[in-house]
């Protein structure tokens, strides 16, 4: 991947700004996906990009290898990419980039407070195969014209979806319709 980060400014050496747009140039597939980094700021490494959230964090897990599992999971599923679009463009040529969740709900429940900072990074292979994976797919669904909602995950077809508990069309959904 390639990627540019436009317009940074500010006066905090290590806050590079707010709000900025960049993108991710991907290879495979050929594609470039545009975003709005919440804020960015310099690294160790390279780069953090970051992205506030207001819900509750993705996962409760203790320990951080299970978090990410969680995450990795989420990005298979097509879910979360705007951390890793993140890390490949602030992780273009030699340096590392960082895509960062930041969670902002004062109640996180069961969550460990550690939990509130997901972070991915552009070295990271198993989540770039990941996240690469998924944008391969729902750019092959794209070219074939088709825009559809997905109902069920391949990998648990029973279960009803997260994002169908939030649907504002759910009445109309064909979902459970024996006869579609």
């Amino acid at each position: 991947a390639r990627g540019v980060v436009f317009g940074a400014s500010g006066g905090d050496d290590r806050v590079l700004g707010a709000e900025l747009e960049g993108e991710a140039v991907l290879h495979r597939p050929p594609l470039e996906v545009r975003f709005r980094a919440d804020r960015v700021d310099r690294g160790d490494d390279g780069l953090v990009l970051v992205d506030y959230k207001s819900g509750k964090p993705l996962s409760s897990a203790k320990t951080p290898a299970t978090r990410h599992d969680h995450v990795l999971r989420a990005v298979r599923r097509g879910r979360l990419m705007q951390a890793l679009a993140y890390a490949l463009a602030a992780g273009a040529g030699e340096r590392i980039g960082t895509g960062t969740y930041l969670y902002l709900r004062p109640d996180i429940g069961a969550s460990p407070e550690e939990a509130r900072i997901v972070e991915l990074r552009s070295d990271d292979v198993e989540a770039v195969e990941a996240f690469l994976e998924a944008v391969a797919a729902v750019v092959a669904v794209r070219q074939t014209g088709a825009m559809f909602p997905r109902v069920v995950e391949a990998d648990q077809p029973d279960l009803r979806p997260d994002h169908c508990t939030y649907c504002p069309v759910v009445d109309a959904c064909r979902r459970d319709d024996t006869g579609f």
